[in-house]
């Protein structure tokens, strides 16, 4: 009995030591800290952290991508997140050694693209605006106001990305980044110092993997109905501009048309353009006034004057014929050898 024991001491000790522990990180010359993440099926992500730092006055005063300033005495750059990280799971990691304040990844979109999808959804700002001038200065017939009809809104799609349509923000790009701030400095530094033990990144709620590919293909393919009102609705958008367009503006801010095409500014009053020799040729409307073409007429006098005085002295004539016979001398002995090279190679050789 006593050497059964002592063999299950042993292989219990061995399966101890067999058994495997948890990846400490690893602190980098470069000031970061590689933690690693505990992934399903046993999988390791790296993600490297590090205490943030105040950027430049003039750096971000010049980049106009760059992230709103945050407070580096409270706040930890994260780099290298999962694809599918959202805020939750950087609340749910971080958030165990102190209070997280904000999560501000720098994937953010950009203005001009919300502008479009803005103006994909619906009318733009001065549509909208033109609109309620013409609303405030309808004229009253028998004593009703007469309304102008309202501009139709056009109905969006279903979202065809299935982590939108689970209430979760989109996959990140690969190798994202975020900065994460806390209420105060001390949960900051508690946050970096329990980083050497690891992470464990928490279960995924939204759909990953081949069920995000089934929901993708299922959400591309909205049904009939919900395609025929969005068609309709763009469409009835599309009459109403049609019927009801604004008024032309020109390329400069605060100018509009007048009846004969001139310019005017916001006090009503023309705006003298300069004239050249074709008189206002080239104005566009757009662009706000251009002398193009008469300037290019002085340019060719220009020319013109130029090429007369290339033979004004008699050396120079001599100059340039022998320069020309040159070339031609130089032309024909090149023509020459390549006549006798393909004489050469017609020649008839028995031997």
């Amino acid at each position: 009995m006593g050497k059964r024991t002592s063999a299950a001491g042993a292989s219990a000790g061995e399966a101890s030591k067999s058994k495997p522990t948890a990846t400490p990180a690893i602190a980098m010359n470069n000031g970061f800290l590689a933690v690693p993440i505990s992934l399903p099926h046993g999988v390791k992500h790296w993600i490297y952290v590090r205490k943030h730092t105040a950027s430049s006055s003039g750096m971000a005063s010049t980049s106009k991508s760059a992230v709103e300033e945050v407070p580096a005495e409270r706040t930890l750059f994260v780099a290298n997140l999962p694809v599918d990280t959202t805020e939750e799971h950087v609340r749910e990691m971080f958030g165990r050694v102190g209070g997280v304040s904000a999560v501000r990844f720098r994937r953010q979109v950009g203005v001009e693209e919300e502008e479009e999808e803005r103006e994909e959804l619906g009318v733009g700002e001065d549509e909208e605006e033109h609109h309620q001038i013409a609303q405030k200065s309808g004229k009253k017939t028998k004593g009703k106001l007469e309304r102008k009809p309202t501009v139709p809104r056009i109905v969006p799609l279903p979202p065809m990305d299935p982590r939108n349509a689970a209430g979760s923000q989109p996959l990140l790009t690969t190798a994202s980044s975020a900065h994460i701030v806390f209420l105060d400095a001390l949960s900051a530094t508690r946050a970096l110092d329990t980083l050497h033990k690891g992470l464990r990144f928490p279960s995924a709620s939204t759909p990953t993997g081949l069920p995000l590919l089934l929901a993708q293909y299922t959400l591309a393919r909205p049904p009939l109905p919900t395609i025929h009102t969005h068609t309709t609705s763009t469409i009835a958008l599309y009459t109403y501009r049609k019927a009801h367009p604004l008024p032309r503006r020109a390329g400069v801010r605060g100018v509009t048309l007048g009846p004969d095409g001139e310019l005017l500014d916001e006090d009503g009053f023309i705006i003298v353009q300069r004239s050249g020799k074709y008189g206002r040729a080239g104005a566009s409307v757009e662009g706000g006034g251009s002398v193009g073409v008469a300037r290019g007429g002085y340019v060719e006098r220009e020319k013109k004057k130029s090429t007369g005085l290339e033979d004004f002295y008699r050396f120079q004539v001599r100059e340039r014929k022998r320069e020309e016979l040159a070339g031609l001398r130089a032309r024909f002995e090149k023509d020459r050898a390549s006549v006798q090279r393909l004489k050469a190679g017609r020649r008839f050789r028995p031997y």
